[in-house]
């Protein structure tokens, strides 16, 4: 699916920005001197998809909605090392997956749950 995005940011101040990209991101981040950031963000996620000629079920349609909430620690180092870390929650949503005419849907409710992470990219 494609869908336009918009999306603003506003920093008060070189320490502060706070950015909307809807639909896909909100966010506040703290810039703490030149190399750390922090961040609070909301994720909503809407993914629609239709399965392959091969699958069981060939070109069925399954969509999955949710909305989860992140902190997020940022390290940087420009063009050498870049890490974060993450966690947040997903507060669950709904699952659905159709046949091939769009007809004879099952729905599904999906619970919440906690999550982390982590990532690093070195460059040289």
């Amino acid at each position: 699916m494609v869908y336009p995005l918009l999306g603003a940011d506003y920093s008060p101040d070189h320490h502060w920005t706070f950015q909307a990209i809807f639909p896909i991101d909100y966010s506040i981040q703290y810039k703490l001197g030149k190399n750390w950031r922090f961040s609070l963000k909301g994720r909503p996620l809407k993914e629609r998809f239709r399965t392959s000629k091969e699958e069981p079920q060939p070109r069925s349609v399954f969509s999955y909605s949710t909305m989860g909430v992140e902190a997020n620690i940022h390290f940087e180092l420009p063009l050498r090392l870049e890490c974060e870390i993450f966690g947040g929650y997903n507060f669950g949503g709904s699952f659905y997956i159709k046949n091939e005419q769009g007809q004879q849907p099952l729905y599904t409710d999906v619970e919440g749950a906690p999550y982390a992470g982590a990532h690093l990219d070195f460059g040289f």
